[in-house]
């Protein structure tokens, strides 16, 4: 199971780089982050349990697919909505 927090629980902000914070019940090496649901433009990182994510400039709703990993194409993504104010 894995639980991520996008920007402490809240729902909007005006920062363009949140924090994305997350548990899992099982081990993990690798996470992805994106604003495109099919990771587009996104590579792996070293799996952290806190770490941030930089929007792009564009304004308005972004929803944050978030990724954790060994292997490719395992579990399936978490995702989460998160207004950016300007």
């Amino acid at each position: 199971m894995i639980t991520a927090i996008l920007h402490g629980g809240g729902v909007i902000t005006i920062n363009q780089t949140v924090t994305l914070s997350n548990t899992t019940t099982i081990s993990r090496t690798q996470f992805m982050a994106s604003e495109s649901s099919t990771f587009a433009g996104a590579s792996s990182q070293k799996y952290s349990t806190v770490s941030t994510f930089t929007f792009s400039s564009a304004r308005g709703v972004k929803t944050t697919p978030f990724d954790v990993k060994n292997e490719p194409g395992e579990p399936p993504p978490v995702s989460g909505p998160i207004e950016p104010i300007r």
